[in-house]
């Protein structure tokens, strides 16, 4: 499914500085080409999605002979779009990103979490630490939970304050930690995190650049502070990214077990400035690496699938009820 319609991406624009489009339908044509050319150069699941971009470049070759000015904007967005990869933008010379493809399975689950609705579970208020990216508490007695709502830019370099949560549960039965509406960030904050839930070193799963396989560093646990009893690690649509990649080398452990839904099924890196400047001075960009779960299956479309399923829906938050959070309570308390 796309993202954003497109006419409220032209609104989003009349909102925000912008430089008017006077390329002719030749600059189009060369802009459409050099990104034709830079997607097939970069993109490495072209093959695994089907996408043959010499045909694509026919198909839309017409269109963006005949587009006049901003038009030129809806053929951009509409061919970047056939990558179905939520990572892909078009930007505007005024520097606006657009993603023109959205997950089905993040669509879905937007609404099934809410984090004023969590708080009825606990006794005590949430202790929040990571520059406000970080919450936890004990619920139903001895069970921790934590939530991470990023591993992006908020958290890096924050990511030792993670050392006082686990200090903070050490006498707890098992641990819940919940990445639901996580949208993604940084390998360097994930795996530091992951180091605390380790009790011997992993090696993480592959990726692939342009047909290269690319093989990670290896994750060793941290040095003096550990959680090694049960952790439940609760997954939704709306976890994203970054949050994917976590869940997936979070599950190598024995004592983790992933539960909820299915994750969104954006797993693409990348290993170069994703940005990609057109002739026109428009902008697109791609992530260049495909990172693969555990069993070799590319993260993008597939999701990290939980070990047990339990839905939740924007209903059930209407009607006040976390069942995620309800069995991951129930899971550790048995």
């Amino acid at each position: 499914m796309r993202g954003l319609p497109f006419i409220l991406f032209l609104f989003l624009l009349s909102c925000h500085e912008f430089v008017p489009d006077n390329t002719s339908d030749e600059q189009n044509v060369e802009d459409i080409t050099v990104a034709a050319i830079y997607i097939n150069t970069n993109y490495p699941l072209l093959d695994y999605k089907g996408i043959d971009w010499q045909e694509l470049l026919l198909e839309y070759t017409p269109r963006a002979e005949e587009a006049e000015g901003d038009e030129f904007y809806q053929v951009l967005y509409d061919f970047v779009g056939e990558l179905k990869d939520s990572h892909a933008k078009i930007y505007t010379i005024g520097g606006i990103g657009i993603r023109p493809y959205t997950p089905e399975r993040m669509i879905r689950s937007r609404g099934a979490y809410d984090p004023n609705l969590i708080r009825k579970y606990f006794d005590s208020p949430l202790i929040v630490t990571g520059n406000n990216t970080i919450e936890y508490q004990y619920v139903n007695g001895d069970i921790g939970y934590v939530r991470l709502s990023t591993f992006g830019d908020q958290l890096l370099g924050r990511e030792d304050q993670f050392e006082e949560v686990i200090n903070y549960f050490q006498q707890a039965r098992g641990l819940i930690v919940d990445v639901r509406e996580n949208n993604g960030g940084s390998s360097l904050t994930y795996d530091k995190i992951i180091s605390h839930f380790l009790e011997d070193r992993i090696i993480p799963s592959l990726m692939v650049n342009n047909q290269e396989i690319i093989i990670p560093p290896v994750i060793t646990p941290h040095p003096t502070t550990t959680f090694t009893k049960p952790v439940v690690l609760i997954i939704n649509g709306t976890s994203f990214s970054a949050a994917e990649v976590f869940a997936d080398r979070m599950r190598i452990s024995d004592h983790v077990t992933l539960i909820g839904d299915t994750t969104a099924g954006g797993g693409m890196s990348t290993s170069i400035d994703p940005l990609f400047v057109l002739p026109s001075g428009k902008a697109i960009s791609i992530n260049n690496t495909a990172v693969l779960r555990r069993d070799t299956v590319p993260i993008e479309w597939n999701g990290i699938v939980p070990d047990i399923l339990v839905n939740q829906t924007p209903e059930d938050v209407l009607s006040g009820v976390d069942h995620q959070l309800e069995f991951a309570i129930e899971f550790l308390s048995n």
